[in-house]
């Protein structure tokens, strides 16, 4: 399911992904997540579950400091170690079709909305 601030069309490439969609989902194991470029965050709890709202910058280079993406990681299992557990990330990137605050509006929308069954 792709979200977007207004209709797109959109296309699989070969590989099957969407390289035209505003809104990136990838559930995850363990830890994996963009740490060490986080420009700015904030916790939040979706559902229950433990989650940070961040904004992602370039580590290095002529754009260094530039933020490029906005996500979120939600911890679907705070009570594992964090690279035996699972984590759901969804982000849009500022390079994504659209203006990128509205696309930021839109996943902020989109993740008010899950819902969990059973995450552990």
């Amino acid at each position: 399911m792709l979200f977007a601030a207004e209709p797109f069309a959109g296309r699989r490439d070969d590989e099957g992904r969407w390289p035209d969609a505003q809104v990136v989902v990838m559930a995850i194991t363990g830890c994996r997540g963009s740490f060490d470029r986080v420009s700015s965050e904030r916790e939040v709890n979706i559902q229950g579950f433990p989650a940070w709202a961040r904004e992602l910058s370039v580590g290095e280079g002529p754009t260094a400091g530039e933020v490029y993406a906005y996500e979120y990681f939600i911890n679907l299992t705070p009570n594992r170690p964090c690279e035996l557990g699972r984590s759901l990330v969804v982000r849009t990137e500022r390079a994504a079709p659209g203006e990128h605050n509205e696309n930021k509006n839109v996943l902020d929308g989109m993740v008010s909305t899950l819902r969990f069954a059973d995450a552990d």
